[in-house]
């Protein structure tokens, strides 16, 4: 690697995270970053997390081998993943270490192959059983779990431009908000309106001043 690859290798590792502009503003040489950025991500230096984030891929992986944990994590979490799906959430293509991956949880037995006839796709489903998730959990547009379940969300609320609600594990409101700085305003709730009190209360608890228009 270069200075300027470690220079930004540094400041990954010591946000322990961070998006491009935040690594473009941290940077001494702001007007460098963003090409060595996509070269450290297409040599699997980089690689992004849930939330899109930039973070350092330890050595000791390969890329197929943490893709393989992914997909993992995605059959114990969310029970099932799609190639359809998992392109649109990671923006990674479907590639040779993707089908590599879905081979090991074939032979491994953790996933079995699935046509949806309805939706006109194969889906991977978890061979094992899973304890439905229990209580509260809001998801905001750039969440893992709102791109995951995009199209979904999208059909069923009109938009995903909008802060989900999920309550043992079902998606059951959706609220919209107008952000200024630390703070939102809650404009509108679509569901059951018994949540827009729940949805300022965890506002709050995170710090997040909520407020009703």
């Amino acid at each position: 690697m270069d200075e300027g690859e470690k220079e930004i290798v540094r400041i990954v590792l010591e946000s322990s995270g961070a998006t491009e502009s935040e690594i473009v503003s941290a940077s001494v040489h702001p007007h460098l970053p963003r090409v060595r950025i996509k070269a450290l991500f297409q040599r699997d230096v980089l690689a992004k997390d849930y939330e899109r984030r930039y973070i350092v891929v330890p050595e000791k992986y390969r890329r197929r081998e943490a893709m393989l944990i992914f997909l993992r994590y995605l059959l114990k979490n969310y029970g099932f993943f799609d190639a359809q799906r998992y392109s649109e959430a990671t923006g990674n293509e479907v590639d040779s270490d993707f089908v590599w991956a879905v081979s090991r949880l074939h032979e491994e037995g953790s996933a079995r192959r699935v046509f949806v006839r309805d939706l006109g796709m194969v889906m991977y489903v978890s061979t094992e059983r899973r304890k439905r998730p229990e209580g509260l959990f809001i998801s905001g547009p750039k969440d893992f779990i709102t791109r995951y379940f995009s199209r979904y969300l999208r059909a069923r609320f009109g938009s995903l431009n909008l802060y989900f609600i999920f309550m043992d594990g079902q998606a059951v409101a959706a609220v919209k908000v107008k952000k200024s700085g630390e703070s939102v305003t809650i404009e509108k709730v679509i569901g059951d309106r018994k949540y827009r009190d729940v949805f300022r209360k965890e506002m709050n608890a995170f710090g997040i001043s909520a407020t009703f228009s």
